[in-house]
């Protein structure tokens, strides 16, 4: 039996799950889904919890075709392979030679959102598979309906999407430890926070073709200001509809996500990720690390964080780590004097780890 489960946010679920179903359809297993409460304290506590699964889907069912995806409270054994810790090994099997070695299991559980790789074989193969998925999650009819209407009325299918997070990236600079920073919080608040800069320069570059644009944020105030320094261009959000922190909006948000052609996005967001896999369209990943520090760094002096010039010097740090294919560049140097300027101990221990 394969058992598909993840604890983090809906488009890494979702991709879970259909690559676990395909996996369920190559072994001709049963295929059963968890869904437990998304526990990260710098995420909106209202969403995605354990008693949620009812507001993103229709019944206990994840696809339609009941076969597949039925949820389960818990599951109990020892005879267990978990993917995740699994995928060195079976990445040297041969395709027939994982499908032995996983049937010899009481449970699989499939535990990343990214295809399975075999010495013979890849699961991207199933790209095509993936689209007939989409169409097959058993969304609330109603959420469906709406996005559906939204989408046709805003020509969504010949826009281009600008995907912002906000809210918890910004919560994970000032709440976090100085060692969870230095852990992983800093990689991950580089890797999903999309300046403003960067959406500007995005947005000035569209062919003048593009004359509307889905903005998919739960900081509401983006698309008034995109409105407001754009007049020009029609800008349309699903939050018209639904609430974009709540299970439904993020749901609603992803559904138009995967309906356009171009998404410009953070530079790793399983998010946007997941609408482009189901939907297909190009991912315009920005990373301006530069922009990204300009930005940051206002945050942490206006917080009342006791450790700014730590978080700053960070910041710095991480940036001109990140720069490394501008060595001898003013702009390096520059932020590498910002760094050692807040902390110089501090950034010498943070580079080393790096």
């Amino acid at each position: 039996m394969i058992v598909a489960s993840r604890p983090d946010g809906l488009g890494t679920r979702l991709l879970t799950f259909a690559y676990a179903r395909c996996l369920a359809e190559i072994l001709n297993q049963e295929l059963i889904v968890l869904w437990p409460s998304l526990e990260d304290n710098n995420y909106n506590k209202n969403i995605l919890r354990s008693d949620s699964f009812m507001k993103i889907f229709e019944s206990d069912d994840v696809f339609i075709d009941e076969k597949f995806g039925h949820r389960r409270s818990d599951v109990s054994g020892s005879n267990i392979i978990s993917i995740n810790n699994s995928r060195e090994m079976l990445s040297s099997l041969t395709l027939e030679e994982a499908v032995e070695k996983l049937t010899s299991y009481d449970y699989v559980f499939y535990d990343v959102p990214f295809p399975l790789y075999f010495s013979n074989y890849s699961m991207n193969d199933f790209s095509a598979r993936l689209a007939d998925l989409w169409n097959m999650f058993n969304f609330k009819k109603e959420i469906k309906y709406k996005m559906g209407e939204f989408c046709r009325e805003n020509n969504i299918v010949n826009a281009t999407a600008i995907h912002v997070r906000r809210g918890d990236v910004e919560k994970i600079i000032i709440n976090s430890s100085l060692d969870f920073l230095k852990e992983r919080g800093i990689t991950q608040i580089f890797q999903r926070y999309i300046p403003l800069k960067s959406i500007f320069s995005s947005i000035e570059s569209l062919p003048s073709a593009v004359s509307n644009v889905l903005v998919c944020s739960e900081d509401l105030s983006i698309v008034g200001m995109l409105k407001e320094k754009y007049p020009d261009i029609k800008f349309c959000s699903t939050s018209s509809i639904y609430d974009p922190q709540t299970d439904e909006g993020s749901l609603a948000d992803l559904i138009a996500l995967a309906s356009v052609k171009k998404i410009i996005c953070p530079f790793k967001s399983f998010y946007s990720e997941c609408a482009a896999t189901f939907g297909g369209a190009e991912m315009i990943r920005k990373f301006d690390v530069i922009a990204l520090s300009e930005e940051i760094i206002p945050i942490i002096n206006s917080s009342d964080v006791g450790d700014k010039h730590h978080r700053r010097a960070l910041v710095y740090a991480t940036a001109w780590s990140n720069l490394w294919n501008a060595v001898g560049s003013p702009e390096r140097a520059k932020i590498y004097h910002l760094a050692k300027k807040e902390d110089s101990y501090f950034v010498d221990d943070i580079l080393q780890r790096k």
